[in-house]
């Protein structure tokens, strides 16, 4: 690394912890204000104080819920994704590599999937996991900004209130 991207990293690195604390801040926020609300359930989070804070994710009973819950929040002005509506596919979700379910290599030797030591005859498809595309069919995701005012965060959670009241006869993550 040449020493002008050293220095811009360290300054940008010097900016992080604040930067976390933020996000942090936020989704601690928007967690305590909507859990509960009927209709939606959080994810639960192993370490919520070693997390970043940069999603907001929210899981409905159905992938049908999910679709209708995801557009009534766009209708709101609040942007968001689901596992299918995002136009470009999620390169975190295993369904979308396509290198692994496919084999790609560049290597001329085939490497690693025929390496002479890998002794595996793994199979791999888009469905092999179903449990995990259960979940992930039904999970809403909401990119949570570092410079979000207060402002914002109200309405994100009035948003995400108003359309489980909607959607569920619940009144109480409105307020």
């Amino acid at each position: 690394m040449c020493e002008l991207r050293g220095a811009v990293g360290y300054v940008q690195f010097q900016k992080l912890r604040k930067t976390l604390e933020r996000t942090r801040a936020i989704k601690k926020q928007l967690v305590e204000a909507l859990a509960g609300t009927p209709g939606i359930e959080l994810p639960l989070v192993a370490d919520p104080q070693g997390e970043l804070g940069i999603t907001f994710a929210i899981y409905l009973p159905s992938v049908e819920e999910a679709h209708r819950f995801s557009k009534a929040l766009a209708a709101e002005g609040v942007s968001n994704g689901t596992m299918y509506n995002q136009g470009v596919p999620d390169r975190h979700i295993y369904r979308n590599w396509d290198y692994v379910l496919n084999k790609w290599t560049s290597d001329r030797t085939g490497y690693p999937w025929a390496a002479p030591y890998y002794k595996g005859k793994v199979e791999y498809s888009p469905d092999m996991c179903p449990r995990t595309l259960d979940y992930l069919s039904r999970v809403i995701k909401i990119s949570i900004h570092q410079h979000w005012t207060n402002a914002d965060t109200d309405d994100v959670m009035r948003a995400v209130g108003k359309v489980a009241a909607a959607l569920y006869g619940s009144e109480r993550a409105t307020a």
